[in-house]
């Protein structure tokens, strides 16, 4: 099942990371924005299809209505395993005197929290997010965007 990512940072910050993309839905009348163009010209450089689509097709894709013209249709979103977690921990522990961060989350039920609590993460340089599989939000729409795109950076 698809999923998709709203808003330019977003859309921008998951191309910056490689997210696995099949489509960016461009807003018909949205090309005079120059942030809008340089993501068309970033999807035509990445082999993506580019579609243009009245604005209330995105409306109704969209999870928030926040998705200012632009929406990016990708796979379901891949978390990495805890010993991955740990490796890239250990990595960052040996490039800062032996600290690493690692936040661990428990009943974050609402991805829109779920996503800036990330993107406090990152920017504090953490190594990763710890999600529960039960009683917690998933990574979705509402994450990427809330998040800025700052999700994709943490595994």
């Amino acid at each position: 099942m698809a999923e998709y990512i709203e808003g330019k940072r977003a859309v921008l910050e998951a191309f910056k990371t490689n997210v696995p993309a099949t489509c960016l839905y461009v807003a018909e009348g949205s090309h005079g924005d120059k942030n809008v163009s340089e993501l068309v010209k970033r999807a035509h450089k990445m082999g993506l299809s580019v579609k243009q689509v009245k604005r209330d097709q995105l409306d109704k894709r969209s999870e928030r209505g926040s998705h200012q013209g632009v929406m990016l249709e990708t796979k379901p979103f891949e978390y990495c395993s805890a010993q991955a977690l740990i490796d890239g921990a250990l990595a960052q522990a040996e490039q800062n005197n032996g600290n690493a961060l690692i936040v661990v989350l428990d009943h974050i039920t609402d991805a829109g929290n779920l996503g800036a609590i990330a993107r406090s993460a990152e920017v504090v340089g953490a190594s990763g997010v710890v999600i529960p599989n039960k009683r917690s939000a998933h990574v979705n729409a509402a994450t990427y965007k809330s998040s800025a795109g700052a999700i994709a950076h943490l595994p």
